[in-house]
């Protein structure tokens, strides 16, 4: 008898599995466990960012929150850190706001869903009544679309990119293949002062919503680095699945970025072992004021879920309502001072330097990086005439000119004859600084003239 119940445990345990194994939703988890596989260093790397946190913990610690009820009052004590994302929209032969070519709004919709979720202004939040308000937190961390380019041209932090590839593979999700323009992706912007986003059409069996780098490989993989996300996953309009309508998919995935790890701790790495059933409660988040949980949450459970659960947690069980669970986005609706304490440890850290990017301030006008190989000016500066000169073959390609001043009004568009020189006349405009723009090959090329 002993044993017919022990191959029933057996059985319903892999039946589970299985359904976990199906519903499985962000691949992060399991992309950091093949990671290990193939570097040897890996783990090691993370060990260290583990020590890093720690040490960041202890001589920044955040107030007693089981005690005092203020915490968040200490907002105004700290500085919002802004964070610039350039999104790479890659989709196939689609017409702009439709499928995997998402418009403008939904991009917008999903920044702004991140800007509630990360200050505590979700509407949804959970009311100041329920045991877990003292653990909400807001996080001091901020987003906007890149204002300006890697190399200082201005941009709506949208790239678009009509790619062969029709639709991606669950495996190619797991191969970061949508991040690369050679295998019909786009390349990453600067990771150390971008945050950069992929939104895509993966095949309609895969379940997979997201995926994020972790900030201990930013130095050795930064190509990797930055969040993918399908497109139906991604914002608060357009066309999304039915329990991702919030943009918590990427709420969930940046709190990866930030180096937060799921909430229950990944007991089942990537073998989806049961944890409680199995007696395995050994995995931990790192965070002190998650309480120690068994698997992962699906739906929207009700409160409370799971008390005095095998791992430990105590009468109000499960905070399933965490954006690093696996609820529906309705459900999900905060983070913890602990885990916004470890996003600072990782912003005091491997991702320190994007806090000194300027990519979330307006341009001030265009960089030299093209215009340096293709285009002299002379005399700059100058009382008002300005040669022009392309360099060998460049003209031919230009067929127009525009110049702006500093506050990015044009002040001249000129038609050219693809002749190699051209004569500018400014002498009737302020002296000042201009820009002078030209598109090559698709490419915004110019150079800088100062009017004396």
């Amino acid at each position: 008898m002993k044993m017919k119940k022990t191959i029933l445990l057996l059985t319903a345990t892999l039946l589970l599995h299985t359904a976990f194994a199906q519903s499985e939703k962000c691949a992060t988890a399991k992309a950091w466990t093949l990671l290990k596989t193939k570097d040897a260093n890996a783990q090691a790397r993370m060990e260290q960012m583990e020590e890093f946190t720690k040490n960041y913990h202890a001589q920044n610690p955040v107030l007693n929150y089981k005690v005092n009820n203020t915490a968040n009052a200490s907002r105004s004590q700290r500085s919002v850190i802004m964070i610039p994302v350039v999104v790479h929209v890659i989709y196939h032969n689609e017409q702009l706001g439709v499928g995997a070519n998402i418009s403008d709004a939904q991009i917008h919709s999903q920044i702004d869903a991140l800007n509630a979720d990360f200050r505590l202004l979700n509407a949804d939040s959970i009311p100041t009544s329920h045991p877990f308000w003292n653990y909400s937190a807001d996080c001091m961390i901020q987003f906007c679309l890149a204002k300006q380019e890697p190399n200082g041209n201005p941009t709506n932090g949208i790239v678009r990119i009509n790619s062969s590839v029709t639709s991606f593979s669950e495996q190619d999700f797991f191969d970061d293949v949508m991040k690369f323009t050679s295998t019909g992706g786009d390349d990453n912007w600067n990771p150390e002062h971008y945050l950069n986003f992929w939104t895509f059409r993966i095949d309609a069996t895969s379940g997979m919503l997201g995926k994020s780098s972790f900030p201990s490989n930013l130095a050795t993989n930064p190509e990797l680095d930055g969040v993918i996300c399908r497109f139906d996953a991604f914002g608060t309009t357009g066309p999304l699945r039915p329990a991702n309508t919030l943009g918590r998919t990427m709420t969930h995935e940046v709190g990866h970025w930030f180096n937060l790890k799921h909430i229950w701790g990944d007991d089942d790495g990537a073998t989806q072992n049961l944890a409680c059933d199995l007696g395995e409660c050994d995995g931990s988040d790192g965070v002190d004021d998650t309480p120690n949980q068994c698997e992962r949450n699906y739906g929207c459970p009700s409160f409370p879920n799971n008390p005095y659960n095998d791992c430990g947690s105590d009468e109000n069980g499960d905070m399933y309502m965490d954006y690093m669970d696996y609820t529906d986005d309705p459900c999900m609706v905060m983070f913890t001072f602990g885990q916004a304490e470890r996003m600072q440890a990782a912003l005091a850290g491997p991702r320190a330097e994007i806090r000194n990017s300027n990519g979330c301030q307006m341009s001030t006008g265009v960089a030299d990086i093209y215009a340096d190989k293709n285009i002299e000016v002379s005399p700059n500066p100058s009382s008002g005439n300005f040669n022009i000169r392309f360099k060998q073959g460049t003209g031919e390609m230009i067929s127009k000119l525009s110049v702006s001043n500093s506050l990015g009004m044009t002040v001249a568009n000129i038609e050219l004859d693809n002749s190699d020189n051209y004569q500018l006349n400014l002498s009737n405009q302020p002296s000042g600084i201009y820009f002078l723009q030209a598109v090559e090959k698709g490419k915004t090329i110019s150079k800088k003239l100062i009017l004396n």
